[in-house]
């Protein structure tokens, strides 16, 4: 911590100057843009209703590069510190970061069709595993290489793609991105990578100084040069930290730093997958669109801002939101042992508070495919359904059960081990029978509310 203290400029000059690059090279867009033909046109799916110049995270990706570079070229301030990223591993990922910028620019100006998009970010999955940003371990268990390429080209893609299909409200995918990167730059402090910490903090400066134009009414939208980016970053950071911090919460720190994109991603293919079953037996319930790719008004902030009517307090809604799903990550950063169970069972409560409150389109969907399933095979579902929450919970349950155990052993003597087992042991057990009692009793709500559609 000395070492640290005695090099603190590094977390503050960078950042600060990053976060002067970007106010300054945002203005310079909102001016420059418009002449070369970057503009979004007000449609019919679209918040704004008057012309305003986009493919604004140009500004945020050379704020950001720039301070980035000079910080890991120009000797390795933080040299003797443990690092996960050094200046070559950054000049790898320039390549995708220059793809993902040009196809974006290119989707600003011309709009162009997913499918491509999704193959270059394919590619982009592909190059990143094989430099080396990859998953390569799970849970004390080395992966096969064609499993690692898979959860890696997966986890890429996901993320790049959530933050793209938050971008929809002023102010939104920017302070998100703030929130996230300040979230993971935290965790990597308490880590001890703090290359990867400066690094991040200055990716939050220039989201920053981007947002400074773009919250509502926004002068300048990201587009999708700047949304890729964003997914992008925490996706590669994501792994980074995956792969080098072996606790219980290994996947699940990324995810919740990212928690409001990532519900977002997770309930558009909720959502759209349930409407596609539907409109082969039930197409008069169909609401909304059923092409993964496809536009909608369904999303998270869409949701928000019909409820609250107005484009600041949904935003900031959202902001509460990032920021309640962040601190509970950190329960599982500073806490072990049981205290990371508990840490769990709140995050688990939240989700799942979060996920009734806001899904109203989802779980009406699934209550009508089970309501128009045939008798027979309703009756053969309900049944599944009962006897796969109770298997998922104990395996889940099970698998927490087993990190915590090796955790515990290695770290401890074997008089405490014995005891933390025994205490957690407990804990699980109790969990195990609430959640299941829970879940018959949700089940049953759920059930009754299908009569109100």
């Amino acid at each position: 911590m000395n070492v640290l203290l005695n090099n603190i400029y590094p977390f503050v000059v960078f950042p600060a100057t990053a976060l002067l690059l970007s106010l300054l090279l945002t203005r310079i867009c909102i001016k420059v843009l418009p002449v070369l033909g970057f503009v979004d046109q007000p449609k019919d799916k679209h918040i704004h209703d008057k012309p305003v110049p986009t493919a604004g995270g140009i500004a945020i990706v050379i704020s950001f590069v720039l301070p980035v570079a000079v910080f890991l070229f120009e000797g390795g301030v933080l040299c003797r510190f443990i690092h996960v990223i050094d200046a070559g591993l950054f000049v790898k990922i320039l390549l995708p970061i220059a793809v993902l910028v040009i196809v974006g620019l290119m989707d600003d100006k011309y709009s162009v069709p997913f499918r491509y998009r999704f193959i270059v970010q394919l590619g982009i999955g592909v190059y990143c595993w094989y430099i080396g940003v990859a998953f390569t371990n799970f849970w004390g268990f080395t992966l096969p290489w064609f499993v690692s390429l898979t959860l890696t080209v997966l986890w890429i893609v996901f993320f790049i793609n959530v933050y793209n299909l938050i971008d929809g409200l002023d102010g939104l995918s920017g302070g998100l991105g703030v929130f996230s990167a300040l979230s993971l730059g935290a965790f990597f402090l308490l880590s001890g990578h703090y290359n990867a910490t400066v690094i991040l903090f200055c990716f939050a400066a220039s989201c920053s100084g981007y947002l400074r134009y773009n919250f509502h009414p926004a002068k300048i939208f990201m587009g999708d040069t700047g949304s890729m980016l964003l997914g992008f970053i925490f996706a590669m950071f994501g792994i980074l930290f995956s792969a080098n911090i072996e606790t219980i919460s290994i996947v699940l720190i990324p995810i919740l730093a990212c928690g409001v994109p990532v519900l977002d991603g997770v309930l558009v293919v909720w959502r759209r997958l349930g409407n596609k079953i539907l409109s082969k037996f039930a197409p008069e319930y169909v609401y909304g669109s059923m092409g993964i790719a496809d536009r909608d008004v369904n999303h998270v902030h869409h949701r928000i801002l019909r409820k609250y009517g107005n484009c600041k307090k949904a935003v900031l809604v959202l902001y509460f939101l990032a920021v309640v799903l962040s601190a509970s990550d950190f329960f599982l950063m500073i806490f072990d042992s049981i205290m990371g169970i508990s840490a769990l069972a709140v995050i688990a409560a939240v989700i799942l508070l979060v996920v009734d409150w806001i899904a109203t389109f989802e779980i009406r969907n699934t209550i009508l495919i089970v309501k128009n399933l045939p008798e027979n095979i309703k009756v053969l579902a309900n049944n599944v359904y009962v006897q796969f929450v109770s298997l998922f919970l104990v395996a889940i349950v099970s698998i927490i059960g087993y990190s915590f155990l090796n955790e515990i052993l290695f770290h401890s003597d074997y008089a405490k081990a014995f005891f933390s087992v025994t205490a957690t042991s407990t804990v699980m057990a109790f969990v195990l029978c609430s959640m299941i009692a829970a879940a018959y009793i949700h089940k049953q709500k759920l059930m009754q509310k299908v009569e109100s559609f």
